[in-house]
């Protein structure tokens, strides 16, 4: 089967959300497990699937060239919902409902190539940990800007990060007595707080010591975030800012086993400026369409 990737614009969870759709269709074929892929390097995403990935019992070959593909999927219509599963269906045999099931079923066929077991390997996770993903570079927005700023519906505030971090060790005894903890971060400033912050309070603290760029839209390297990408899919519990595609990825991972708390989205101190950013959204939405 001929996985077309090129209409995926966004980052590498997108990415993820179209391949396993793909092998969720081929799950239903008689064919071999043989794929062809075609994807280009973008600058939400610096790397390609097959450099640190793999599809478990599989052949996959890299094609210089686009083929013709059935199958037509962009980061605006591959999000996984039973209706984008029926949409996206081009094969009349093959029942909307078991496609959908497969289709999250099919992350479990993702698996990390030697490269990136060599650095988890390197962490030396415990048995036992919960992860603290820590979203910042792209999605923080100021204070005094949310009237201007256009998208909000995904952010997160300053100061609910500046909140966070005064706030953290609290949050997390509301959610786990576990002290085992890894960090993933895109953002070296807060991490290295983070981390004296978790150590001074008697928490374990594991990350992957990766290199920084404040220069690119991704800081970290597409390596890296491949790592923490499967460290948090193996933990018992992940707490993020503000989830993104990395944290639903994640949970397919873990074979839907990962406890998602989402702060963001949570009913604390955060949710009331998560409140107000929204109804400013909005707001700004339906001026717009009365104005036209």
């Amino acid at each position: 089967m001929h996985i077309n990737l090129v209409n995926i614009k966004s980052g590498f969870s997108d990415r993820l959300r179209a391949i396993t759709y793909y092998i969720a269709i081929n799950s239903f074929k008689k064919n071999k497990k043989i794929y062809t892929i075609f994807e280009k390097k973008t600058q939400e995403c610096n790397f390609k699937f097959t450099d640190y990935c793999y599809i478990k019992n599989s052949k996959i070959r890299n094609l210089g060239k686009n083929k013709l593909s059935p199958i037509f999927l962009t980061s605006y219509n591959s999000s996984i919902n039973l209706n984008n599963a029926k949409n996206n269906n081009c094969f009349l045999n093959i029942d909307t409902t078991k496609l959908f099931t497969k289709w999250k079923e099919s992350y479990n066929k993702i698996l990390p190539k030697k490269n990136i077991l060599k650095l988890i390997n390197k962490i030396n996770l415990p048995q036992n940990y919960f992860s603290l993903h820590l979203r910042t570079t792209d999605k923080v927005i100021k204070f005094t800007k949310i009237i201007k700023h256009t998208k909000m519906n995904d952010n997160i505030l300053d100061i609910q990060i500046k909140y966070l971090e005064k706030n953290l060790i609290n949050i997390i005894k509301n959610y786990t007595n576990m002290k085992n903890i890894f960090i993933a971060a895109d953002d070296i400033s807060i991490r290295n707080r983070v981390i004296i912050l978790l150590k001074k309070n008697d928490f374990n603290v594991y990350f992957n010591n990766c290199k920084y760029n404040s220069k690119n839209l991704r800081q970290t390297t597409g390596k890296n975030f491949v790592t923490d990408l499967f460290c948090i899919a193996k933990s018992k519990l992940v707490i993020s800012t503000v989830g993104a595609g990395v944290i639903q990825s994640a949970y397919y991972l873990s074979n839907q086993k990962l406890k998602v708390i989402i702060l963001n989205n949570s009913i604390n101190i955060m949710l009331v400026f998560r409140l107000l950013t929204l109804i400013i959204f909005y707001l700004k939405i339906f001026k717009s369409f009365f104005l036209k």
